[in-house]
C-alpha cells in the first residue's frame, strides 16, 4: 500500500475513532454524567453572563468554586431547602431571599452559583427596568420568562435608574412569583433603604414569604488585589 493511501487510512480511522468518542461508547457513566452536568453549567452561565470574574466563572464551570463566602454558604443551604429530599423543610423554604451588603462581598458569584446548578432565570435589574418599558415583541417575552421563571436571580438591585415606575417594577415581579417560584436578589441597599425606594408593598411581599440576610465578610476584591504579585 502507497504511502498516500496509508495517510488516507489512518485520517480516516482517526475520524472514526474521534466520532465515537463524541458519542461517549467507551467512558464510564458516572464520567459521562460529569461531563454533561459540566457542559449544563457552562451553558446556564453563558446564557445568563452574570459578572464574575473569568477564574471563578472557570471554576464554576468545574463545579469546584474554591471561594467559601458568607454569600455563598446561605445561598446554598436555601436552595438545598428548597430542592432537597425533605417535603416539609421544601415546604417551609423561603420563597424569596436578599442578599444585601456592602460591594465584594461575593453576592454576585452566589447568584452565579445558583444559575450554574439550578435551571433558572437570570437579569439585572437594569435590564428588567428596560425590558418592562419595552414594546419589543422578544422583550415582552423575555419579561413572561423572567416572572414565570422556577428559579429567578435578579442581580445589583437599587443600581437601576430610580423613576415613577420603579416601585411598580418590583411589586409586580414579586407579586407575579409569590406562587411555587423562587427568587434571589442581590442588592448593595439595606431593607429600609430598600422600602424608601420601592415602597412597603414590595418589602411586604418579601418579607411575608422570605427575608434579608446581611452579607458577613471581607471585601473580596480588596483581598484579590492584595494577593496579586
Amino acid at each position: 500500500m502507497s504511502d498516500d493511501n496509508n495517510k488516507s487510512l489512518k485520517t480516516h480511522l482517526a475520524s472514526i475513532f474521534e466520532d465515537l468518542g463524541k458519542l461517549d461508547y467507551f467512558l464510564p457513566k458516572e464520567q459521562v454524567e460529569r461531563r454533561q452536568a459540566r457542559e449544563a453549567r457552562r451553558d446556564r452561565l453563558e446564557r445568563a453572563q452574570p459578572a464574575v470574574t473569568d477564574d471563578d466563572l472557570a471554576q464554576l464551570i468545574a463545579g469546584r468554586l474554591r471561594l467559601d463566602t458568607h454569600a455563598l454558604r446561605v445561598t446554598q443551604h436555601w436552595l438545598e431547602l428548597a430542592f432537597g429530599e425533605d417535603a416539609r423543610q421544601r415546604a417551609a423554604a423561603p420563597r424569596y431571599m436578599v442578599l444585601s451588603g456592602e460591594r465584594g462581598r461575593g453576592k454576585t458569584v452566589a447568584a452565579a452559583w445558583v444559575i450554574a446548578n439550578e435551571v433558572s432565570r437570570y437579569i439585572t435589574a437594569a435590564e428588567l427596568r428596560r425590558i418592562r418599558a419595552s414594546h419589543n415583541a422578544r422583550d415582552v417575552d423575555s419579561l413572561f420568562h423572567v416572572n414565570a421563571a422556577r428559579v429567578l436571580v435578579l442581580d445589583d438591585l437599587g443600581v437601576e435608574k430610580l423613576d415613577d415606575g420603579s416601585e411598580e417594577m418590583l411589586f409586580d415581579l414579586m407579586n407575579e412569583r409569590q406562587s411555587r417560584r423562587y427568587t434571589l436578589i442581590t442588592t448593595n441597599l439595606t431593607e429600609a433603604q430598600m422600602r424608601t425606594r420601592y415602597g412597603d408593598r414590595a418589602i411586604d411581599r418579601i418579607t411575608a414569604q422570605g427575608g434579608f440576610v446581611t452579607v458577613l465578610g471581607a471585601n473580596l476584591r480588596e483581598r484579590r488585589m492584595a494577593n496579586d504579585p
